[in-house]
């Protein structure tokens, strides 16, 4: 018995073109959202050692004044500066 190659019809072809889909390109936003959502809080946090050389300057800088008064002077850290 002969066998002869069918035609594919256009039921049974798979119509695949370049590109995403629509459920791609949402998953990947989603993604990309959470990714940013865990970042974003870091961004604004200062450096240890950016912080750690502005309380070296300011302790150099109360010294200083504390020997031009000669008189103590108090460094008050405020944390929201």
């Amino acid at each position: 018995m002969l066998s002869h190659p069918t035609t594919p019809t256009p039921t049974t072809t798979t119509r695949r073109t370049s590109g995403l889909t629509m459920l791609e390109l949402l998953v990947t936003i989603a993604v990309m959202g959470v990714l940013f959502a865990v970042v974003a809080p870091s961004l604004n946090q200062p450096r240890p050692d950016v912080v750690a050389a502005s309380v070296q300057a300011e302790l150099q800088r109360a010294r200083l004044e504390s020997i031009r008064r000669n008189r103590p002077v108090a460094l008050v850290w405020d944390s929201a500066t």
